[in-house]
């Protein structure tokens, strides 16, 4: 007696946009998107403490600090790269004389020879950003409205 084979074919749709791409294009201002982000951030540091101490949270109240947006600015960045670079991508091509390098906190940055300069790791290695996301059309328009002239 034969054995009937069975097929399962799944499919999935790769046409959807991602749910955190949906929520990064629904902001205006770059400032904006970053305060959105801190205050997601601060919920999940919130119920990670929660799981793991149980009900004793001390909970931070009030305004947003100047670290929490500053790591809400570090978690964009990294998920643009992750969504737009690979690793294979900067070994090879254009973006080889970058001479780029994962820095300790994740972010792919450009090399250079400014090692020695009097200015902060930030100025010395710029991340790298990809030309048409739309997050980095924010940041332009941040950076040409903050202008003097």
């Amino acid at each position: 007696m034969k054995k009937e084979s069975q097929v399962y074919i799944i499919h999935a749709e790769t046409d959807k946009p991602d749910i955190v791409d949906t929520l990064l294009a629904r902001f205006s201002s770059w400032y904006s998107l970053k305060k959105a982000i801190a205050w997601i951030l601060r919920a999940k540091s919130i119920l990670l403490h929660k799981i793991r101490k149980g009900d004793q949270v001390s909970k931070p109240c009030g305004n947003l600090s100047v670290s929490e947006i500053l790591a809400a600015d570090k978690e964009i960045v990294r998920y643009i790269q992750m969504k737009s670079f690979n690793d294979t991508l900067f070994k090879s091509g254009c973006y080889r004389k970058l001479a780029p390098s994962r820095s300790s906190d994740g972010i792919i940055r450009v090399g250079g020879r400014l090692n020695n300069a009097t200015l902060s790791d930030d100025a010395k290695h710029p991340c790298v950003l990809p030309s048409r996301h739309f997050v980095v059309s924010l940041i332009m328009a941040l950076s040409h409205n903050d202008r003097t002239l």
